[in-house]
């Protein structure tokens, strides 16, 4: 018979004169690197594209539209506007919604008579709402007008 071979299992912690620890480390790395094939490439690494900013379209006056539901921001507070859209935002998803209108209101009683909240919601859709919308656009006087917004879904 031939001698048997001692075969130094990977749990050992016993090193040959000479062999450092590191040594032990590398040839399990480079062992696990070939059981895997190919070594990942940094300059490969595949992102997740973010999805295009929605495009404002303008509504044509007269134009009948159909949509599937209505959020009203009304008296809410800033936060609270975009809590109340993250959330009517999910929903729609969820219920495969294709047009949905945002009121925000004209902003007659917020200072300066200026929307706050329509403010806040056109940087909304230009930043996280992209992921939800499509296209927006000011609605029609039927859906609530300069004080509301309908948006498209993706």
């Amino acid at each position: 018979m031939g001698k048997k071979r001692s075969r130094r299992s990977d749990l050992s912690f016993r090193y040959l004169p000479g062999e450092k620890p590191e040594d032990e480390e590398r040839e399990l790395f480079l062992r696990e690197m070939e059981r895997l094939g190919t070594a990942p490439d940094k300059d490969r690494v595949q992102r997740k594209k973010a999805p295009p900013k929605p495009r404002k379209v303008k509504i044509p006056r007269g134009l009948q539209l159909t949509t599937d539901d209505r959020l009203d921001l009304h008296g809410l507070t800033v936060e609270q506007a975009r809590h109340a859209l993250q959330r009517f935002m999910v929903q729609a998803r969820r219920h495969q919604m294709s047009t949905v209108v945002v009121v925000t209101g004209k902003g007659r009683r917020s200072p300066g008579g200026v929307s706050v909240l329509k403010r806040e919601l056109e940087r909304w859709l230009a930043s996280e709402g992209a992921e939800f919308v499509r296209a927006y656009g000011e609605a029609p006087r039927s859906l609530g007008g300069a004080g509301a917004f309908v948006l498209h879904l993706r």
